[in-house]
C-alpha cells in the first residue's frame, strides 16, 4: 500500500510456476480490484469487471518513473498500448 504505487496485496505462488506469482491486488487509491501475475521478465495486469481505467496507467508511470524507462505495455494482441 506504499507510495509509489498504493497497491495492497499478498503473493502466491501460481500452480506450476516456479518463479511466477499471483497478486489479488486492491488499488489504495481508486478501490479498484486486479489481479497481476508476475514474472522475472514480465508483468500481467488483468482489471476486474468495474475496476477504473486509470490504475492501468498510473501503474504504468510509476514503472516506467520510479523503475525502468523503457518498460512496454502490450495489450492482448501484443499490440503497443502505452
Amino acid at each position: 500500500g506504499n507510495y509509489p504505487f498504493r497497491m495492497w496485496g499478498i503473493p502466491k505462488k501460481l500452480p506450476g510456476a516456479t518463479e511466477a506469482r499471483g497478486v489479488d491486488v486492491v488499488d489504495m487509491h481508486t478501490s479498484s480490484k486486479l489481479f497481476f501475475e508476475v514474472y522475472p521478465d514480465m508483468i500481467r495486469m488483468y482489471l476486474y469487471e468495474g475496476a477504473c481505467g486509470n490504475t492501468a496507467a498510473r501503474f504504468f508511470t510509476n514503472l516506467q518513473q520510479k523503475y525502468v524507462a523503457g518498460v512496454t505495455a502490450k495489450g492482448r494482441a501484443g499490440i503497443d498500448v502505452f
